[in-house]
C-alpha cells in the first residue's frame, strides 16, 4: 500500500514547516511513520541558483521567469518524486511542506498554459494529496512571522509593500482552498500545540479511509 500523501498549504509566515516537524513528531510518537518533503525541492534550487545568483536579488526567479515556464519544470519533477515516493517509500506518512508551488493546482483545470505534451502529461497523471491541510493567517501576522525570523521576503520588500504582497497570495489560497474537498482549514494563528492535535487527529481519521474524504470544513 503506497504512503498517504498530505500536503501542507498557506502563505509564506503561516508556519508549514513548523508544523511539519511537530506533526511528524507527533505522529512518529503514536506509531505513524513519516517523511517530511518538498515536491519541487530540486528545480527551485535550480532556479535560485541560476537566476537569484545571478542578479544579486533572493525571489528574483518568480517575477523573472513566467509562471508557464516554471510550471512545466515543475510538473515534470513532481511527477519523478510523486511517483518514486508512491512506489519506494516505506513511511505510512509523507507530508509536504506545500505541495504544488503555484497555487491553484487543485482547480481541476491548468492553473497556467504548459506548452509540451511531457510536462501536460506529467501535471495530469500527478498522484494527488488525499489530505490538504490549509493553514490560514492573517497576511500582517504573517508579515510579523517573517520580520521576526529575518526571512528573505523582508529584506527585499519594504513592511506595506510585503504586507500587500501577502495579502494577494492570501486571496489567490482563500480561492483555491475555501470549500475545496479533503482540505483541513486551520487557524494558523492558534497555539502550535492545538494545531498538532487537530492536524494529527485528520491524518489519523484518513489513515482510517483510504478512500477520498469529504471537506473537512473549516476549524
Amino acid at each position: 500500500m503506497r504512503p498517504l500523501f498530505v500536503a501542507l498549504e498557506g502563505i509564506d509566515g503561516a508556519g508549514k514547516s513548523t508544523l511539519a516537524a511537530e506533526l511528524k513528531e507527533n505522529l512518529e510518537a503514536l506509531g505513524v511513520s513519516v517523511h517530511v518533503t518538498r515536491l519541487v525541492e530540486n528545480t527551485i534550487a535550480l532556479l535560485k541558483g541560476t537566476v537569484d545568483r545571478s542578479t544579486g536579488v533572493a525571489g528574483s526567479y518568480q517575477e523573472l521567469v513566467p509562471d508557464a515556464e516554471r510550471g512545466e519544470l515543475y510538473a515534470v519533477e513532481a511527477y519523478i518524486v510523486a511517483s518514486q515516493l508512491k512506489q519506494r517509500c516505506a513511511a505510512e506518512v509523507v507530508l509536504f511542506d506545500r505541495w504544488f508551488p503555484i497555487v491553484g493546482w487543485n482547480s481541476g483545470a491548468l492553473p497556467w498554459d504548459l506548452g509540451g505534451k511531457l510536462p501536460v502529461l506529467a501535471y495530469q497523471e500527478l498522484t494527488k494529496p488525499e489530505l490538504v491541510i490549509w493553514l490560514q493567517i492573517e497576511p500582517a501576522i504573517a508579515a510579523d512571522r517573517l520580520a521576526n525570523r529575518g526571512d528573505w521576503m523582508v529584506k527585499r520588500y519594504e513592511r506595506s509593500e510585503l504586507t500587500s504582497v501577502l495579502t494577494e497570495l492570501h486571496e489567490r489560497h482563500s480561492k483555491a482552498w475555501s470549500g475545496a474537498g479533503n482540505v483541513l482549514t486551520l487557524d494558523a494563528s492558534r497555539p502550535i500545540e492545538q494545531l498538532v492535535h487537530l492536524a494529527t487527529d485528520a491524518v489519523l481519521w484518513q489513515l482510517q479511509r483510504p478512500q477520498p474524504l469529504g471537506d473537512f470544513g473549516n476549524i
